[in-house]
């Protein structure tokens, strides 16, 4: 008899048997073996394996099953004689007595197993000694790279490692010709890997480490990403060397100092902590620790632990012995630790830690009698005051280790911490001897400008504007043109207090055109304008300044304050060795104030402004035209728009300035929608349901203020009236048509949504919309939505092609147009019909259909009525007259009814159920549209669709039935598009449609032949453009392609590779 048993279990078996004798296991029992071989032995034809003779000595593969079955047999002797015979005296069966099953286990519930002690510390293993030819190949690749050969010593490097990759030197060798030939990402990666097979050498890590950090120190690398990689490898170094070693100073301090580099002011913080633990005199950490104390996200502690851990530097290097790495204490630590203490507002004991850190740095370190001075007379230029001391001796120390040893910019933050402690005259003293206007004084301060500005502010907070002024105009003229934001903003305050109104106004639009974000200054100008009665610039001001501040939350943190060579702690923004931190781009641009306050009085000022703007905006103008002119060119010679196109981003400029100052007059616009384009219209509905009590101080004032605003300039309703309209009676603005106008916003908007910017795209467009101006010109509003249209579709946005289209199917509800404006924005729209097919669709064309029945059953029902009354024409009254009836006329021919039963609505809303795989319910709409249109091949082509995707559904009763009926709908389709003088096009597209319809179904044979005609057409009308000598690109109706490739993909699948080449030859082959 034939085995039963494959090959492959034969040899499984045999596997298990020999694995289990290696082991010393014994599976089985001898009663269950020889059971389980008796079995194996019938089945297998008996114990011979069955007569080789039985079957045909060509039978390779019962050959090799007999093998198989002799093996098996070879090991079951073998096996049987190991129990049979054993070795020991006794030659009874050790299995005799035993039963042939092992007694089922019981189960013990024990407790788990808890070891007293210290842990067992393994010997780690001994390394298992390298092969021969191994250490060759390593031997080669060292003597190769002693001697300068490097390709041998890499190729020898790279042979090792494809032998085995778990060799250490081998790696080490590659990083070594890697760096030789300042190939450092190469080199890193080898080195890493080098360190990973030896974990216990902090060695090679820390050198791994530091080639990292050598890579991001010379600039090897631009990318922001690479840099941030190449600083995470390193932090990875550091962090195997501290599961190695936990104390290693190296590691610990060098895991802070990337944290810090990464900007996770934080985590380096604890990081720095920790280490000042093991090591708390090293000054450098003290130095970076102040650093990042002030972005730390619990800043106040940090900065505590800063201020302790510097005293303790301090305490210990003026006891007489050294910091670490031999440092010293310098006039840098002195800035920075009193910046410590003043910005935990312990301002007196800034100025107590100043004096005496000064002091001793001067070498007057023994002289305590001033630590009990409550005044400053101890740095006066003169003994004046000092002789009024008891205790002091004139001559002790050097003149010049009292006043003039206290450097100007310690003398002016000691002038501002006696402003803050309410010792206004100390503080008068010291700034005598810092004249803004001595040119010694600014020749001393320009390495150091910083402090003419913090005297500045501390003297405007002190209500001290004029004085404050001449340390402005000091720290403008030793900085030069590097002035921010805070600058202008703390200038024009002073100004404020001065009422020199138009000069801070100038110095607000300065912060904002150096910070365009910047809230303060446009709250504080939103200020100044309300009280000038400018409320409509205050409005849009504080505006601004309201979504500045909604949007301020998600960037917090965005700044970062470092501490310069000279002691000085500055805020600037993040800018990491990673890159600077990039914030969400603003769909709109921000509003640039109009100076209305400086120039003469309101009226005079507000119309030469208007007058300046309105000349540079007709110029402006005027060069879009000539741009747009060259534009044009440029696309019919080149074929296609180029976004990269210089010409392009100069007319978008333009453009832009143009249209943002359309947008920004509030006569264009309702008071809804002027609030709304704004940007915070929300804030006005939300305000209602707050509390009012949210923010800080500022973000409420600024809240109150838009409030009183907009009450002020809303319009007022009175009850039970209607709102008034707004008109405007020109036709122009700034001397252009507003006609033009809307051109140049639609194709604004179209440019940009080329350029992927869809949201500024469609603010551009709902802008135009929902100006007065627009808003009721129904021309116009079509164009808008059109535009609109278009840049749905270069987003790819479904949703909004779908509103847009539902846009013009509401206005024109009986016109067809709108519902194939529908079909053709869904078809266009290159995503998945998601909204084609939703429900809203569905229930919106539904809508439509049961608007027309309705309208048309009342017509039809009116008809009826009418044709009665007819015949009693004579006994009724007169109708009206024409005067009576222009009214209703009028409103008629503004809303005209449908004329009869629409078939693309009907047909429309069968494909939308059609694509929701409803063909049973679709089938009706389509089959109630036939009888409206009969003669249509699209109306047959659905229909013969229906059916059969009907048929192929599970839920099909009849499915032959419904087959037939869907294929006499798809000739009767494909009859009316070949039927006499047809275009070439059209027959294609009827060949095509049955060759795929009969491609679904799987009758492959018929596809093909129909897949052949519409190839015939193609070479029919190739050979009529050859004829009529036409050099024109294939037509877009053309679908040879399509059936090429699909005669290919079948060839192909049914391995006739010679029919796939040559439709390919012909067909398929780009030219």
């Amino acid at each position: 008899m034939d085995n039963p048993y494959p090959e492959e279990a034969l040899l499984d078996n045999h596997q298990l048997i020999h694995q289990d004798e290696q082991l010393g296991q014994t599976v089985f029992t001898r009663e269950d073996f020889e059971y389980a071989l008796r079995d194996f032995q019938e089945m297998s034809g008996g114990e011979d394996g069955g007569a080789v003779s039985e079957v045909s000595d060509a039978d390779s593969v019962y050959l090799g099953v007999q093998e198989q079955i002799n093996r098996a047999q070879a090991d079951r002797t073998a096996f049987l004689d190991a129990f049979q015979n054993p070795q020991e005296d006794d030659d009874e069966d050790i299995y005799d007595g035993l039963p042939t099953k092992p007694p089922p286990r019981k189960k013990v519930k024990r407790g788990p197993v808890v070891r007293k002690g210290p842990p067992i510390k393994k010997a780690p293993r001994k390394a298992k000694e390298l092969p021969t030819e191994i250490k060759v190949l390593v031997d080669a690749a060292t003597n190769a790279f002693i001697a300068n050969r490097y390709d041998e010593a890499l190729q020898a490097a790279r042979e090792t490692i494809r032998l085995n990759a778990e060799v250490a030197p081998a790696w080490g060798i590659l990083a070594a010709v890697y760096e030789e030939r300042e190939d450092w990402r190469h080199a890193l990666e080898a080195k890493r890997i080098q360190a990973s097979l030896t974990k216990g050498d902090t060695q090679l890590w820390l050198g791994t480490a530091d080639l990292a950090l050598h890579m991001v120190d010379g600039a090897y690398q631009d990318s922001p990403e690479e840099i941030d990689k190449t600083l995470k490898v390193a932090m990875d170094c550091y962090r195997s060397v501290l599961q190695i070693d936990k104390t290693n100073p190296v590691a610990r301090l060098g895991k802070a100092d990337i944290l810090a580099d990464l900007g996770q002011s934080s985590k380096a913080v604890a990081a720095y902590l920790d280490y000042l633990k093991q090591k708390p005199y090293n000054l450098r950490v003290v130095r970076s620790l102040a650093e990042h104390a002030y972005n730390a996200r619990r800043a106040k502690e940090a900065i505590e632990a800063t201020v302790l851990a510097y005293e303790a530097c301090i305490q210990h290097f003026k006891s007489g012995q050294t910091l670490d790495d031999d440092q010293v204490l310098d006039w840098i630590d002195v800035r920075i630790f009193i910046e410590l203490l003043a910005s935990l507002e312990k301002y007196d004991e800034a100025a107590k830690w100043l004096k005496t850190l000064v002091r001793w740095l001067v070498g007057r370190n023994d002289d305590l009698l001033w630590d009990q001075c409550q005044d400053d007379r101890e740095w006066d230029l003169d003994d004046t005051r000092r002789l009024e001391m008891e205790g002091f001796n004139q001559g002790e120390f050097l003149p010049q280790s009292y006043g003039h040893g206290l450097p100007l910019e310690l003398r002016g933050k000691l002038a501002v911490y006696r402003f803050r402690t309410d010792m206004e005259d100390e503080a008068m003293r010291h700034l005598r001897q810092l004249d803004p206007e001595d040119a010694d004084i600014r020749g001393k301060l320009q390495f150091t400008p910083e402090i003419a500005k913090e005297v500045a502010d501390q003297l405007c907070e002190s209500g001290k504007p004029e004085r404050a002024i001449l340390y402005y105009d000091l720290y403008r003229d030793l900085v030069g043109e590097a002035l921010d934001a805070e600058y202008y903003v703390k200038r024009a305050k002073c100004h404020v207090q001065l009422a020199d109104g138009p000069a801070a106004e100038d110095c607000f639009i300065y912060a904002l055109e150096v910070d365009e974000d910047n809230i303060e200054a446009r709250y504080e100008l939103a200020k100044m304008y309300e009280e000038a009665q400018e409320r409509d610039e205050a409005f849009r001001l504080v505006g601004e300044a309201l979504s500045l501040e909604a949007g301020q939350s998600v960037y917090d943190g965005l700044t970062h304050r470092y501490v310069v060579d000279r002691g000085k702690i500055v805020s600037k923004p993040k800018k990491y060795r990673t890159g600077a931190t990039k914030r969400a781009p603003t769909t709109k641009a921000k509003y640039r104030p109009r100076r209305l306050i400086g120039g003469g009085s309101g009226e005079s000022a507000r119309k030469k402004f208007e007058d300046e703007v309105t000349a540079r905006l007709r110029e402006r103008y005027t060069e879009c035209q000539r741009l747009k002119a060259q534009m044009d060119a440029n696309v019919a010679a080149s074929g296609g728009h180029d976004t990269n196109d210089p010409v392009v981003a100069e007319w978008m400029s333009a453009a832009k300035e143009l249209v943002d100052d359309f947008r920004s007059f509030r006569e264009f616009y309702s008071w809804e929608r002027y609030v709304s384009s704004l940007g915070y219209g929300n804030f006005f509905k939300a305000e209602a349901s707050a509390d009012g009590n949210t923010g800080d101080e500022r973000s409420r004032s600024i809240a109150k203020m838009a409030k009183r605003l907009h009450n002020t300039l809303a319009p007022v309703e009175t009850e039970g009236e209607e709102a008034v309209p707004q008109k405007i009676e020109r036709q122009e603005h700034r001397g252009i048509p507003f006609n033009d106008w809307l051109d140049l916003f639609l194709e604004y908007a179209i440019s940009l949504a080329r350029q992927q910017r869809i949201g500024e795209a469609y603010a551009v467009c709902q802008s135009a919309r929902d100006s007065i101006v627009y808003g009721k010109a129904k021309d116009s509003l079509m164009l808008i939505h059109l535009a609109w249209a278009s840049c749905a579709v270069q987003a790819g946005d479904e949703e909004t092609c779908v509103a847009i289209a539902r846009y013009f199917m509401i206005h024109n509800p009986f016109v067809t147009d709108g519902y194939k404006m529908f079909a053709a924005l869904t078809r266009v729209c290159q995503t998945s019909p998601t909204w084609y097919q939703s429900g809203p669709s569905q229930k919106f064309m539904l809508r439509q259909i049961r608007q027309m029945d309705e309208i048309l059953a009342a017509k039809a029902k009116e008809e009826e009525d009418g044709f009665g009354a007819a015949s009693n024409q004579g006994s009724q009254p007169p109708g009206p007259s024409a005067e009576t009836q222009m009214v209703p006329a009028t409103a008629a021919a503004a809303q005209p009814g449908p004329t009869g039963v629409d078939a693309v609505l009907l047909v429309l809303y069968g494909c939308i159920l059609f694509a929701s795989t409803s063909y049973q319910y679709a089938l009706a709409y389509f089959l109630r549209a036939r009888t409206v249109d009969p003669d249509n091949p699209a109306i047959n082509l659905v229909i013969g669709l229906a059916y059969i995707h009907w048929a192929l559904k599970r839920q099909s009763h009849n499915r032959q039935y419904t087959l037939m009926q869907g294929f006499s709908y798809i000739f009767k389709y494909y009859e009316d598009r070949t039927r006499g003088a047809a275009a070439p096009e059209e027959r294609q597209e009827a060949h095509y449609n049955v060759a795929r319809t009969y491609h679904l179904l799987g009758i492959h044979d018929l596809a093909l032949e129909y897949y052949h005609k519409v190839l015939v057409e193609a070479r029919a009308a190739r050979t009529e453009v050859l004829r009529g000598k036409d050099v024109s690109v294939r037509r877009r109706e053309d679908l040879s392609l399509e059936s090429a490739m699909n005669i290919r993909t079948y060839c192909l699948s049914t391995g006739d590779l010679e029919g796939a080449r040559a439709v390919t030859d012909e067909w398929l082959v780009l030219e």
